[in-house]
């Protein structure tokens, strides 16, 4: 887990309740009580309405239990804002929740546990949403491709259909508008996107040191001048 070690994608069903599961054990929660953020970038799939993610810290229930974060709204992907940055802090997990959520406490609990009383320790990214699959995948089969174009060709001029029959914009009509959509959506999945996972320490905060005063300064001045006489002595 480690920035560059590539993406993790997400093939959303029709439902939109689907997740991934990051399995660790102890190099996980290592992971966890040495580091101060758990971070990310969250990619939507493209043309689709608003999502949202969330990250479950789970283990064995007597050391760790369910730890969820709130959840972080996906806006559409463009080009000027592609992902959302999602940053957790290990120290309190989900800020909305009763209670510190310090996932660093529950990892070093999980570690100090006795080996036979655990069994996993993980990290579950999910993603929920409405039931909104691409507008053209008219056969929801999570693809936009011919077999759609072929369902929209067939419904051509349907003035009473719904997405099943070709109507992309749900104005009941299968025409040229929901042709459009079909091309802009083809060859396109329904796939969101976690990258860059990065579990990060924060910068060691330096302490600035304070200019001298006006009487400490002159304080020295005397004590120097002091040591110069008796050094001419």
């Amino acid at each position: 887990m480690s920035e560059g070690t590539g993406a993790l994608k997400v093939r959303h069903n029709t439902n939109w309740q689907v997740g991934l599961k990051l399995v660790g054990g102890d190099a996980l929660a290592q992971l966890i009580t040495t580091s101060d953020t758990l971070e990310m970038d969250a990619i939507g799939a493209y043309g689709q309405a608003w999502r949202q993610v969330f990250v479950v810290l789970n283990g064995n229930n007597e050391h760790v239990g369910w730890q969820q974060t709130e959840e972080f709204g996906l806006p559409v992907p463009s080009e000027e804002a592609p992902s959302t940055h999602i940053v957790i802090d290990l120290l309190d997990g989900n800020r909305n929740a009763t209670g510190s959520q310090n996932w660093k406490e529950k990892a070093q609990a999980w570690l100090n546990a006795p080996a036979e009383t655990k069994t996993y320790f993980e990290l579950f990214i999910g993603f929920q949403g409405g039931n909104n699959t691409p507008t053209a995948d008219f056969n929801f089969d999570t693809f936009v491709d011919g077999q759609d174009f072929l369902i929209w060709q067939r419904n051509f001029g349907n003035m009473e259909a719904g997405p099943e029959q070709g109507d992309t914009n749900f104005d009941a009509i299968v025409d040229g508008v929901d042709l459009e959509a079909w091309k802009g959506e083809f060859g396109g999945a329904v796939v969101s996107t976690i990258d860059n996972i990065m579990f990060k320490k924060n910068p060691p905060v330096v302490a600035a040191i304070p200019e001298p005063t006006a009487a400490a300064s002159g304080l020295i001045a005397v004590i120097l001048t002091a040591a110069g006489c008796r050094r001419r002595r």
